[in-house]
């Protein structure tokens, strides 16, 4: 009896293989969500540290729901994933951002031979003011994303020990 109970045991201490693919998606995920949350933000007018956040938190959150394995792969994982999509974001942010403006000036002074890009590259090359705006905004926005990915860096650190004192005390009782 006491033989089945130690392979039972055993069997069911195994390390249980993530599944990184299905982790990873669902970072992509989480961090969509906070991205999206960024680009709306923005068009309203601000510049959230709550979009980061979210991306950062969710996308953990979803990783180990997905199937992802808390190890060094998930901060890997973790800060590849949320720095590219969140980029993508304050990069869709400031050119819908931009689009929206300009289209208001095109409109209201009837221009009709120019366009979008024609203008926005007009105005970063010659008006300093919109070139510190949008560089301001990118940075900003980086530093959000830098500071909650080192933050969930702490955490996912945390919970790794956390884990393992807890499995050490299990064992030894």
């Amino acid at each position: 009896m006491n033989e089945e109970y130690n392979e039972y045991q055993s069997d069911t201490q195994a390390p249980v293989p993530g599944n990184y693919w299905k982790g990873a998606l669902g970072m992509v995920l989480g961090s969509l969500v906070g991205g999206g949350i960024f680009i709306g933000l923005y068009i309203l007018g601000y510049i959230a540290w709550i979009a980061p956040l979210v991306a950062g938190f969710l996308g953990s959150f979803l990783y180990s729901k997905f199937g992802g394995k808390n190890d060094k792969n998930k901060i890997i994982i973790l800060w590849a994933v949320t720095l590219v999509v969140m980029a993508i974001a304050i990069i869709t942010a400031i050119l819908l951002g931009a689009y929206i403006e300009v289209n208001k000036v095109i409109e209201e002074n009837g221009y009709d031979d120019v366009n979008f890009f024609e203008i926005f590259t007009f105005l970063m090359a010659t008006n300093q003011e919109v070139r510190n705006a949008v560089l301001l905004d990118s940075i900003l926005g980086a530093i959000f994303m830098v500071g909650v990915d080192a933050y969930m860096t702490f955490v996912i650190i945390k919970s790794q020990k956390n884990s393992r004192v807890n499995s050490s005390n299990i064992e030894g009782q």
